[in-house]
């Protein structure tokens, strides 16, 4: 199927896709689908996508995808999912991770979470050592893990920096 084709199906139509078929769609075309047709997706037509595909879907694709989808998702396939695409997410899809694919964010992936998706997750969902503080967003980070009741000690982060000069830890 082409681009054209692809974007012109009802959500019902690409709902009735075989995984087979999902799987068969070129990275170029899953651009054309609309942010209703990726939540049309069934769970399984998610698991059926590959790290390619998965990492061509947008920062709004990727944002409209359901809870049920994002916690379809693999840990090979969350992994694939490039930063500002998971900066996308929202507090609701990342309180949707599991906690095997929370702790298998990267580092960067976790530097991207904006402070209410960071003190969304439990102290059992949090990956050891994943907090990467980016210069930019260092506050955020702080907040967020100040917010959520002793993750750092959670995160086993070796440095966090902090407002100033207060230690948090």
């Amino acid at each position: 199927l082409s681009s054209e084709q692809i974007g012109a199906m009802g959500t019902a139509q690409l709902a009735s896709l075989s995984t087979t078929q999902v799987a068969a769609i070129e990275t170029g075309d899953l651009a054309a689908l609309t942010t209703n047709q990726v939540k049309a997706l069934t769970t399984a037509q998610v698991r059926a996508l590959d790290t390619d595909q998965i990492q061509s879907l947008t920062s709004d694709q990727i944002a409209s995808l359901t809870t049920a989808q994002v916690a379809a998702l693999s840990t090979t396939q969350l992994q694939a999912v490039e930063t500002d695409d998971i900066a996308a997410l929202t507090t609701t899809q990342v309180r949707a991770l599991s906690s095997a694919q929370a702790a298998a964010l990267t580092t960067e992936q976790v530097a991207a979470l904006e402070t209410g998706d960071i003190s969304s997750l439990t102290n059992a969902a949090v990956p050891m050592g994943a907090v990467a503080v980016r210069r930019d967003h260092h506050d955020a980070v702080v907040d967020g893990v100040a917010a959520s009741g002793g993750y750092i000690a959670a995160m086993g982060a070796d440095r966090i920096v902090a407002r100033q000069t207060s230690l948090v830890g």
